[in-house]
């Protein structure tokens, strides 16, 4: 799951500024993603990955990296 995380986010969401991330690259204090961008995540996490990420746990605790989301949605 986390390859596929990384992968959209790389291809879909970052692709147009020329830059990558790792998985335990700072998502959102770095600025590389912005509330815009995590929406698109959370779209992606629910409509491909077949997961329901409720509101209140779009936080940057559980969207840090994309190591920290992998485990946020093991919990799920």
């Amino acid at each position: 799951m986390q390859d596929q995380l990384i992968d959209f986010i790389n291809n879909e969401l970052l692709a147009e500024r020329g830059i990558s991330i790792g998985p335990d690259d700072e998502l959102l204090l770095s600025g590389h993603l912005d509330s815009m961008a995590i929406f698109q995540l959370v779209a992606f996490i629910e409509g491909d990955l077949g997961l329901a990420v409720p509101a209140q746990d779009i936080t940057v605790e559980n969207f840090r990296t994309a190591t920290v989301i992998s485990q946020y949605l093991a919990r799920l």
